[in-house]
């Protein structure tokens, strides 16, 4: 069966460190349609390519060791090193242990493929990524393509995210990059604002449960390492949240920060009183957020 799409006007990053695979898979992508592959011998070069020339498709190798690869790919999603967080990625990885297959799974790729691969199942692979991508998720900690298959029993149902694709586009003839990265940037309106009420839920959520009764420990969840993902959660916050233009959206989000600090450090139960302000201002920082635009500030 005939496609009724063409592979020749796609850009390809292809990052292998075996030269000879390396040969080996252009060649053969090449013959399969391929024509705009950019190879890279290393994580460190693939880096540094994917922040200067603009791509449809990313291949990687996950197991290159010069650099994190899927700190890289991460950087991508979260919009820090290409300018286009959407772009296609396919893992290519050994048999991996628990450990490395967890990371696989939360590193943001569109797929992974364990060896030992085929170009044939590469190529059937790019094939299905043309025709139907998974849609993006949100999380308070992953940007990217929708990792289950059938929702979690008990688990926050999480909003689907249609992102453009250029791969698909360029695939079809629709070439025009001004156009994709203005739908792009749309869809990063989205997922910003998404990232961001995850943040604020999950600190409120961290908030409550601080000290949930005076004198009382969580054996479970201690209050030292609740503290300490409610500091780690308003860095997070604030990082992210750079371009709100409400200083005291950041004013209470530094205020919880030093709070939470204050309690990871302490050998005793904190005082009530801070663990109300906590709270308490972990239900202000959800007010601002949601406060439309023009509205008068809340009173301190």
């Amino acid at each position: 069966m005939s496609l009724s799409f063409s592979l020749a006007a796609i850009r390809m990053l292809l990052g292998e460190p075996n030269p000879n695979v390396r040969s080996s898979l252009r060649t053969s992508l090449f013959r399969h349609g391929l024509r705009g592959i950019q190879d890279s011998a290393s994580a460190l070069r693939s880096h540094e390519l994917l922040g200067e020339q603009p791509f449809d498709l990313v291949v990687l190798d996950a197991n290159m060791e010069d650099s994190d690869v899927f700190g890289i790919i991460r950087l991508v999603r979260e919009h820090r090193l290409s300018k286009d967080p959407f772009v296609n990625v396919i893992l290519i990885a050994d048999p991996p242990h628990p450990d490395m297959a967890r990371l696989l799974v939360n590193a943001g790729a569109d797929a992974v493929l364990i060896r030992p691969i085929s170009v044939q199942v590469l190529h059937a692979r790019i094939n299905l990524l043309i025709e139907n991508r998974r849609p993006f998720v949100v999380t308070q900690d992953y940007i990217g393509p929708e990792r289950r298959t059938e929702p979690r029993l008990g688990s926050v149902p999480v909003s689907e995210i249609q992102v453009p694709s250029s791969l698909k586009n360029r695939a079809y003839g629709r070439t025009d990059d001004e156009l994709h990265l203005k739908a792009v940037s749309t869809s990063w309106e989205i997922i910003k604002k998404q990232r961001t009420e995850r943040l604020i839920y999950q600190i409120g959520w961290l908030a409550q449960r601080i000290l949930p009764e005076a004198g009382k420990e969580d054996v479970l969840h201690p209050r030292s390492q609740i503290a300490m993902h409610l500091v780690f959660a308003c860095d997070r916050l604030t990082n992210w949240a750079n371009d709100v233009e409400n200083e005291e959206f950041y004013t209470v989000c530094r205020k919880l920060k030093e709070g939470a600090e204050t309690i990871q450090r302490a050998q005793t139960p904190p005082e009530p009183q801070l663990t109300a302000e906590i709270q308490a201002d972990a239900g202000r920082l959800e007010a601002l957020w949601s406060r439309p635009a023009g509205d008068p500030p809340t009173e301190s």
